[in-house]
Parts: C-alpha cells; sequence; structure tokens
C-alpha cells in the first residue's frame, strides 16, 4: 500500500480513466475528486496528496501511462469480452464505432481493474463462420475447432438476440455458466434458459439450484466500523465495495438518505443494492438470495462488505441470479 503522505504538497499533472464515482485510480494511489467529469473517458487530472482536480476538458488516451498494464485478449460482443479462461467482463472506454460482432480485440486491465479497450487484432476464419452462423440462427453442433471463448461470445449473442425479443432481462454472467449448451442448440436453448432463469428471479429461490447452496454463513464477515453517520455513509460504501475489489459508479440516497442505492462493479458485471446507511446491511442484494430449502431471504444476513462475497460464490457456482437493474 502507497504511504501517500510522501505526496504532501506535490502537485502533478495525470491523465487517468475515469469511469464514474467520487474518485479515480492511479498507478500508485486512488484519488478523491473535487468535480466529476462530464463522462466516461480520459481526462488530465491536477494531484495533490490524495486529491485531484479536473484541469481540461478531455485528456487524451495517448497522453496515459498503459506500461506494465496487464493485456487481455479476447473477443467481443457489444461491450462484452469474452477472454480465453474466463468469464465474460464488461469494457469501458470502446471507440466511437462499434466494432464488429466478435472482433478480436486487446485490451488493458485498468489499475482498479476495470479493463480498457486497446486495439482491434487481426481475425481468423473462425470469427467469420460465428457471423454466419448468428445470421442463420443456428448453433454450433456441427462445427469442430472453435475456440471456446467465441463459442461463449456465440453463447451470449445468440440469448441476448433472443433475450430482447421476448423482453426478458439477463447478463452474461448470468447466461455463461450455460454457454454450450446454448452455443450448439442456438435459440432453442437460449429460450429454454431464459424461462429457467425467470421461473428462479420471479420464484426467489437460488441458494440452492442443482444440489450447489450459496453458504451464507461463510461470507458474512462484518468489519468493525467507526463513526457511522449518514454525512460518512457514500465514503464508507465507497471503501466497502472497493476493499472487496469492485468499484462503485454511483451512490444514491433515499428515505433521506436513510437508505443508499448503491450501483457498482464486480467481476466484470454490474449490480445495484440497497443498504442502510448507517449499517451497510444489505436490505435487497439485486440479486437471489432466498433458500430453496426453508424460504429464509438472506439479503439482511449480509452487509456491504460481504456481499461481494456471496456474489463471486453465486458466479463460481454458476447460479447468479440478477434480480435489479
Amino acid at each position: 500500500m502507497s504511504d501517500w503522505r510522501k505526496f504532501l504538497g506535490k502537485k502533478e499533472r495525470v491523465v487517468a480513466a475515469w469511469l464514474g464515482g467520487a474518485r479515480v485510480r492511479l498507478r500508485d494511489r486512488e484519488v478523491r475528486l473535487a468535480d466529476r467529469p462530464a463522462a466516461h473517458g480520459f481526462w488530465a487530472f491536477e494531484v495533490e496528496g490524495r486529491n485531484a482536480k479536473l484541469v481540461s476538458s478531455s485528456g487524451e488516451r495517448a497522453d496515459a501511462d498503459f506500461t506494465g498494464l496487464q493485456k487481455v485478449r479476447g473477443v467481443l460482443v457489444g461491450d462484452v469480452l469474452f477472454a480465453m479462461g474466463a468469464p465474460p467482463e464488461r469494457v469501458e472506454l470502446l471507440p466511437d464505432d462499434e466494432p464488429a460482432m466478435f472482433a478480436s480485440c486487446t485490451c488493458f486491465r485498468w489499475h482498479d481493474g476495470s479493463l480498457i479497450f486497446g486495439e482491434l487484432d487481426f481475425e481468423g476464419e473462425a470469427e467469420e463462420l460465428a457471423r454466419a452462423a448468428l445470421a442463420e440462427r443456428r448453433g454450433f453442433e456441427w462445427e469442430k475447432g472453435i475456440p471456446a471463448n467465441l463459442r461463449a461470445a456465440f453463447a451470449w449473442a445468440i440469448i441476448k438476440r433472443v433475450a430482447r425479443e421476448r423482453d426478458v432481462p439477463c447478463s452474461p454472467r448470468e447466461a455463461w455458466p450455460y454457454a454450450s449448451e446454448i452455443a450448439e442448440g442456438g435459440d432453442t436453448a437460449a429460450s429454454a434458459i431464459l424461462d429457467k432463469l425467470e421461473e428462479l428471479r420471479h420464484g426467489r429461490r437460488i441458494v440452492v439450484a442443482g444440489g450447489a447452496a450459496i453458504r451464507l454463513g461463510a461470507v458474512l464477515d462484518r468489519a468493525r466500523r467507526g463513526d457511522e453517520t449518514i454525512a460518512n455513509a457514500e465514503e464508507r460504501a465507497y471503501e466497502a465495495i472497493a476493499v472487496a475489489g469492485g468499484r462503485v459508479s454511483s451512490v444514491r440516497q433515499l428515505q433521506r438518505g436513510q437508505v443508499l442505492e448503491v450501483d457498482f462493479q464486480f467481476r466484470g458485471e454490474r449490480f445495484i443494492t440497497m443498504v442502510n446507511a448507517i449499517t451497510l446491511q444489505v436490505m435487497d442484494a439485486g440479486i437471489c438470495l432466498v433458500d430453496h430449502g426453508d424460504g429464509h431471504a438472506g439479503d439482511r444476513d449480509l452487509t456491504l462488505e460481504s456481499l461481494p462475497s456471496a456474489i463471486k460464490e453465486a458466479m463460481d457456482l454458476g447460479v447468479l441470479v440478477i434480480t435489479r437493474r
């Protein structure tokens, strides 16, 4: 962890990616913003200590320092990247012209863990084959040699289209556990998966699915907090999500500040949760957390600090169902 005290009194101009929220992550520290930029993008900041001030109307991507950042390669479906051996993840700061379906690209892992678009890569025959199959509304059941990440991207493109046609919500992480089934079965398989997700979503039964259970007791790690007030609730919400490896996009006060609506990114997916402003106890997790066996709603067993652990376990078990969007 950087000792921010060594930066006191030192001012510097830094071009960094701002992706929402009251903070921006630099290479060596996270700083608070006096004013938020008008839109997500690269912006120039004057940084002093742990505070930053916007100093220009825009920043140039070329002026940002990408040295040492991890490169992540995969294929795109809209703003979602499918990399080999990894779950789908949303990409920030895409070019003005949206890349073609299943475009191969290289992204960079920014200092806060977000994926930033880098550049398009050369493609092979597999991407064109996937585009043709998608246009013809057929699956990949007869195709051989298709990379696993392209199959997953193809599956997401199918179920995304079917979900839009049926006006049924679905996210990449919800569909990902069923990628092979959808890629082979096409629209028919996608429609069946949407039916399954809708049953879980409206029935609010997700702790037990296929024998797998989210162990709520194992994710209750309530950190002791001092001086908990409504005034510092937003700051504590940012810290709680950041410690868990997530990134807060926005915090909205409800019920005269007694309740916070926290919109955050975690492991490449967006979540919206409602918490008590004083205790940060979860009121509505934004995901299904009701025990299939006894009907117990587990939302209030969690705090904002422990919620990401429950989300991670749901993702790992392939039982994630999102209820707030």
